[in-house]
């Protein structure tokens, strides 16, 4: 029994609104209805990941003798982050008293964000759709909200702060040149100064010596700390092009562009030109990831 019952779901597409909250998903069952029929689902990750655009749901779903119809339903998280349209799956499993098909027993659930790019700070002004508003903007402001954006990406909370951090050796070297230019001009180099420092330098692991060789081990000493932090720094720059923080910008831009772009409507589509498209993707992501780094 339950051999020519199918269950499977009403759509292979869904879509919801994330001001909804709530998406509700029909599971129908197919062929003479009589009899109880059970199956399991649950949700599964895409772009859309669960605790932060869904909650993950998972359960049973049981037809009575004669249903033909049961409804799921997921919660959908409203937040007021940007993001493109993201998606997820729900899936079918372990069927009683029924067959499931491969085509019906997975469904893709696409969740249609509300929020305006970058935040929703200057949502007003953005939803004029005028050059006065769009000047009224104010653009550090607007700038801001997009570095949050960023920087809210996955893996680039610590990329930015590392380079942050990591950038300042760069500082701290020409600080590091300043004084040790200037500790030679009047100290080492100065035949006149009474300062004797660079005996104090030296000293510390060979003892006492004639005034002349004092000067040149400290000469030294500053000679090699003036090379080894080059090796740091050098070291720095291979890890930051490692880091990559423009590319993954870079990336996470074409991709939520794209994204858009797949989920216009044919007569949007046909709205956008090719040309526009190529120079959003190749041309205007570059110089604004550039202006995160």
């Amino acid at each position: 029994m339950g051999v020519d019952m199918i269950v499977q779901f009403s759509a292979a597409v869904y879509f919801v609104e994330e001001s909804e909250e709530v998406m509700t998903i029909d599971v129908i069952r197919l062929g003479s209805l009589k009899g109880r029929s059970r199956a399991r689902y649950h949700t599964v990750n895409g772009s859309a990941k669960a605790g932060a655009k869904y909650e993950y749901t998972e359960g049973d779903i049981l037809f009575e003798d004669g249903d033909y119809m049961v409804t799921i339903e997921v919660e959908i998280t409203q937040d007021q982050a940007w993001s493109p349209t993201l998606e997820f799956k729900v899936a079918l499993e372990d069927p009683e008293g029924c067959i499931l098909v491969p085509d019906g027993s997975i469904c893709r659930v696409k969740i249609i964000d509300d929020d305006k790019f970058p935040s929703n700070r200057y949502r007003e002004e953005l939803e004029e759709v005028s050059e006065e508003s769009i000047e009224n903007i104010n653009q550090w402001g607007l700038f801001a909200e997009y570095v949050s954006l960023n920087v809210s990406q996955p893996g680039m909370r610590w990329r930015t702060y590392v380079s942050i951090v990591c950038d300042q050796l760069h500082n701290l070297y020409l600080f590091f040149l300043l004084t040790a230019r200037t500790y030679l001009v009047n100290v080492v180099f100065d035949q006149d100064s009474n300062d004797d420092t660079s005996s104090k330098i030296v000293t510390l692991w060979r003892g006492s010596e004639s005034a002349l060789q004092v000067r040149i081990d400290a000469a030294r000493l500053v000679a090699v700390m003036y090379v080894l932090p080059m090796l740091i720094l050098h070291i720095w720059d291979y890890m930051k092009l490692k880091i990559d923080i423009e590319g993954h910008s870079r990336v996470f831009l074409q991709k939520a562009i794209f994204r858009k772009y797949l989920n216009y409507s044919e007569a949007s589509r046909q709205a956008v030109r090719v040309s526009h498209m190529q120079v959003a993707l190749l041309s205007n992501t570059t110089d604004l990831a550039k202006a995160c780094v």
